[in-house]
């Protein structure tokens, strides 16, 4: 065996003798289009200790203007060619690298005027100082996003961790005091020394021709003259040579957690993936040990009063890439002990005993699926997931092997992969104490209530000291083996069946009434997508009962089906890719899933389960209310939790079905009361709806569906939803609330109102709000530089009656947020007097067009609008292309000026503003 691993062959690699790498991949996902990437080897750790955060600076430089571009021309160029910013044109920078992502059509006047982007990018941003001026807002903005009580515990603890790492010095956001002040000559002496060819590559995946891209790239690129300049450096993180431990509190905390972090010095420097063989065997085997040690904490998590909520265990990379096992949960301070000695427990059990037999097989087939899954479907697999690997593989120089050759490799690892090697892998978890740092959060107002870190640190010793006699036999079951179902379910047969050509739709109906759309693909290799729906929902349980209606789903998973409960559920589910989940939301019910080709029968079965053998026994039901006590608990301490719950009251007045849920509530959540609700919404599904779109085969479906869908319980009832008049309120609404000691203001509008439900008219609706989304980021952060980004999202509810809604969401500094506030209000009002020029439209309709043609190649998109129009009994004749194109090339500035103003005439309009306690202080 070759000690090095394989790289795909499909991927032509080349270097131009400036230093400039590339990585050329043909990919037919999607089709007409290709994604390119700028690599960069320098982040934040080149920079100086006067160019703090300006890596992250000069990346966002590179979006106004260019050589070719400039101001914000490159923006308008890109997005009136259908990208959209942020899903299609985004960029990030890290500790040691910088990448620059862009979709572009395959054509050759789009493809080369994308690669003429990534040559400004490389070596022609302009760094005109009005942008920079305008820019710098931007960047704070961002800095400011971020803020709030999770920052505050990190900005704690980060130093105990990292204490004399340089990466701790040198966070990417950077230091606001130099953001602030940075001079234009500062900011390009960073790019002009790091940003060099020898530092770079380009990546090119997509529907391409591979040969001319190539030439192109030569000419285009080999030109860039190469300038000598020093290698970034690699810098490890200091190993603690004595234990570290800190509580770390603060007023605004909403949960209490605990963290144990064991470092190692790493074998090799950067290692972010394995490079030989024998390091993806030593991998191979980690991933296993953390995975089966993580499998078995599920079953401490179901007791009737679990230690923890959440909880993990296993072997990482800190941020130097140094190996480091972490221990970490999240629990209530009067469980932190307990649920730390468990936790200890598990690591101990198995260094003592190892694994079970069974446990290793289970968890050897989960990894293999999974990797056969990917494997099978490599051809269609997105240039996005190619592109953005083969850019990592260029930033941290590791191998890049086709899934194809992943799985055959792990294939052959796995079978030498015994027990005796994961007793190597438990031995090495590591023992030395002085590397271990301990760290404990919680709320401010419940410090005296943490344990001390003494006591922490002595039950870790005694756990150790008595690991020999701690026994474990718990996991040597054979339950995950039996089949799914026990009882013979005699096929139902199929009433009737229809098949629309002209859409690759089967539909057909089976004797108990529910009904089977079907929708066979190529989109995606292996992928099965199903969603479903019966009319009714939570509309139907009293408000006095509705905290059982809100956590239905969820318990009901954690409870299990039929003979397994859910640790044996999980056991039996390893190995699988299926995803299946049952839900009640308030006008419907149903189940939503996912599988692959081969586990249709399993995922169906599943369904059958759900709806006909839930369990709800008193333990299940009990652990799951105790861990939701936890979280809800000090959950109004975070003033944005409280914002969150008051917007909705405000809106909605104090009816239990809106807001957060109540902890005072939680008593009512019984095993009694979920049965009651199962009964009545899954106990009669004669008009259950099911929709599956994938790639099946028909007629492996229609006798699969006459067996378990066919045998699902069915009465003939024909029922729909219960109008509980939950409308927003009217009217013109303020409010104005204080909290948080973060420096940011957040601001919410909504708009609302009848809405009159056509074709028609929902798309002019959605292009309404498409353009002036585009409108608001120009002022709000592109002129203003007021926001980093914004919220801004159009919604049509068909029931209980036809309305609409906008929401327009940003947070800012608090001296410029009635500032911008009006900003905002006069854009919409002028785009209401004046509608979108030309340019503005014509970026709608391109986009329209651009996505409209990618969706169509996307079994969600299919799987979306199937069940919407079966459910509503809109004809399909509207999915057809040519007639999503005729609705395109309709489209006139005049007809979104008057969706905008028949959208915004502010009868209805609710303003929710939340300034910092700072500010009503003053």
């Amino acid at each position: 065996m070759p000690s090095s691993l394989p790289n795909d062959p499909s991927v032509r690699t080349g270097q131009l003798p400036n230093g400039l790498r590339y990585y050329l991949k043909a990919n037919h996902k999607p089709l007409g289009y290709a994604e390119l990437r700028l690599a960069i080897k320098a982040g934040s750790l080149q920079e100086t200790n006067k160019q703090l955060g300006l890596a992250h600076f000069v990346e966002h430089m590179a979006f106004n203007g260019t050589r070719h571009f400039p101001k914000n021309e490159l923006v308008n160029y890109l997005e009136s060619s259908g990208v959209r910013f942020g899903a299609d044109l985004n960029a990030y920078t890290s500790f040691g690298e910088t990448v620059y992502q862009l979709q572009v059509r395959k054509d050759s006047a789009h493809l080369h005027k994308g690669l003429l982007v990534l040559e400004d990018w490389a070596t022609g941003i302009s760094f005109d100082p009005k942008e920079v001026e305008k820019e710098r807002g931007v960047v704070l903005a961002e800095w400011r996003n971020r803020q709030g009580p999770n920052q505050r515990l990190e900005d704690q603890y980060l130093p105990l961790l990292y204490r004399g790492s340089r990466r701790l010095q040198r966070l990417p956001i950077g230091d606001t005091a130099i953001i602030k002040h940075a001079s234009v000559a500062t900011l390009k002496q960073y790019y002009q020394k790091w940003y060099r060819p020898d530092l770079m590559a380009i990546v090119a995946v997509g529907d391409i021709d591979i040969l001319a891209l190539e030439k192109e790239i030569i000419r285009r690129f080999g030109r860039i003259p190469n300038v000598k300049g020093p290698k970034p450096r690699t810098y490890s993180n200091t190993i603690n040579a004595q234990r570290r431990a800190k509580v770390c509190t603060d007023p605004e905390a909403a949960f209490c957690q605990a963290f144990l972090y064991i470092r190692q010095k790493a074998k090799k420097p950067g290692a972010v993936a394995p490079r030989t063989y024998s390091e993806m065997r030593e991998f191979l085997s980690r991933s296993l040990y953390n995975s089966m040690l993580n499998r078995r904490l599920i079953r401490l998590q179901q007791q009737a009063d679990p230690p923890f909520t959440f909880a993990g265990l296993g072997f990482g990379n800190d941020w130097g890439q140094n190996p480091m096992f972490s221990l970490s949960t999240f629990t209530s301070e009067a469980k932190l002990s307990t649920a730390i000695t468990l936790l200890w427990q598990e690591v101990q059990k198995v260094k003592q005993q190892n694994f079970a037999p069974g446990e290793l097989a289970r968890q050897k087939q989960e990894f293999l699926n999974s990797l056969l899954q990917q494997a099978n479907a490599e051809e269609t697999t997105a240039s996005s997931a190619w592109a953005n690997q083969l850019s990592e593989a260029f930033i941290y120089d590791i191998p890049f092997p086709s899934p194809r050759q992943r799985y055959q490799i792990t294939v052959e690892l796995m079978e030498k992969i015994a027990l005796d090697d994961l007793a190597k892998v438990i031995q090495s978890a590591p023992d030395n104490k002085n590397a271990r740092v301990l760290v404990l959060t919680g709320p401010e107002k419940n410090r005296t209530k943490l344990p001390s870190l003494d006591r922490v640190w002595q039950l870790l010793d005694s756990i150790e000291t008595s690991a020999p006699q701690m026994l474990d036999t718990t996991h040597n079951s054979t339950i995950a083996d039996q089949p799914w179902v026990d009882e013979v379910l005699t096929p139902q047969a199929i009433e009737s069946e229809k098949t629309l050509p002209d859409f690759g739709v089967t539909e057909f109906r089976l004797g108990n009434g529910i009904r089977i759309v079907a929708k066979p693909t190529t989109f995606r290799k292996d992928q099965v997508l199903m969603i479903s729906s019966s009319p009714g929902g939570n509309s139907w349980v009293p408000d006095s009962l509705y905290i059982n209606a809100a956590y239905f789903a969820e318990a009901l998973q954690q409870g299990g089906i039929g003979k397994f409960d859910f640790v044996h559920y999980q056991e039996k589910l390893t190995g699988k890719s299926i995803s299946l989940a049952p839900y009640v939301a308030e006008l419907e019910e149903g189940f939503s899933g996912s599988c692959r080709s081969k586990e249709l029968e399993d995922m169906l079965a599943l369904v059958y389960l759900y709806a006909v053998h839930p369990r709800f026994d008193s333990n299940s039901v009990s652990s799951f209310r105790k861990r939701q006590e936890n979280v809800l608990k000090n959950i109004l301490s975070t003033p944005y939790y409280q914002f969150a719950d008051l917007k909705q009251r405000v809106k909605y007045g104090t009816t239990p079905r809106r807001g957060l849920n109540r902890l005072e509530d939680l008593p009512k959540l019984t095993g009694q009361n979920l049965k009651k609700i199962h009964q009545e919404r899954f106990g009669d599904l004669s008009d259950l709806l099911l929709v599956f779109v994938g790639d099946f085969e028909l007629e492996q479906l229609k006798n699969l569906a006459q067996r378990y869908l066919g045998n699902l319980p069915a009465a003939g009832r024909k029922e729909s939803w219960k109008d509980l008049h939950l409308d927003l309120k009217p009217g013109h609404i303020d409010s104005v609330s204080h909290g948080g000691l973060a420096p940011k203001t957040l601001v919410e509008y909504t708009w609302h109102g009848a809405f009159e439900n056509t074709a028609q008219e929902r798309y002019r609706f959605s292009s309404m709000v498409s353009a002036l989304q585009i409108k608001l980021r120009e002022v709000l952060r592109e002129q203003e530089s007021g926001i980093y980004s914004l919220s801004f999202n159009g919604n049509v509810e068909y029931h209980p009656r036809p309305v609409y809604r906008i929401t327009l969401g940003f947070n800012t500094e608090p001296e410029r947020d009635e500032e911008l506030m009006q900003k905002a209000m006069a854009a919409i009002t002028d785009f209401c007097k004046n509608g979108p020029d030309e340019l503005l439209l014509q970026k709608i309709k391109t986009t329209q067009r651009e996505n409209r043609q990618k969706s169509e190649q996307e079994n969600s998109f299919w799987l979306s609008q199937l069940h919407q129009r079966y459910k509503e009994g809109i004809a399909l004749d509207g999915l057809k292309t040519e007639k999503y194109l005729e609705l395109i090339e309709g489209l006139i500035a005049n007809a979104i000026q008057a969706a905008a103003q028949r959208y915004f005439d502010d009868k209805n309009r609710i303003k929710l503003v939340l300034k910092p306690q700072a500010i009503m202080k003053k």
